[in-house]
C-alpha cells in the first residue's frame, strides 16, 4: 500500500483534496448531539464503542499493516507528506 501511495505522488494530492473540498456536514457534532441526545451517554463515545465491539483496528494498528512505522506525532508524518505547507 506505501508503494501505491508513493507511486501516486504520496499522501499530497489526498490532503490537498481534503483541504479543498467542501464539508457538507459541522465539522464537530453540536452540543444538543453529544449530550443530550443519549442522556448521559454522547454520539462520539457510542461512535467509538461501536468501533471498539466491530473490532475495527486503531489507526497505528493499520499503519503498521501497511508497512509504516508507528505515528507519534505529525513529525511522524513528514515522510509522506512532502510539501511542508500541508
Amino acid at each position: 500500500m506505501q508503494d501505491e501511495t508513493s507511486h501516486l505522488g504520496g499522501v499530497d494530492p489526498i490532503l490537498r483534496g481534503f483541504m479543498s473540498t467542501a464539508v457538507k456536514r459541522p465539522h464537530r457534532m453540536t452540543p444538543a448531539i453529544t449530550e443530550k441526545m443519549f442522556g448521559s451517554t454522547d454520539l462520539g463515545s457510542l461512535n467509538i464503542q461501536r468501533g471498539r465491539d466491530h473490532a475495527i483496528p486503531s489507526y497505528n494498528t493499520m499503519r503498521k499493516f501497511c508497512g509504516l512505522p508507528k505515528a507519534v506525532d505529525f513529525e511522524d508524518f513528514s515522510d509522506m507528506i512532502l510539501d511542508r505547507n500541508l
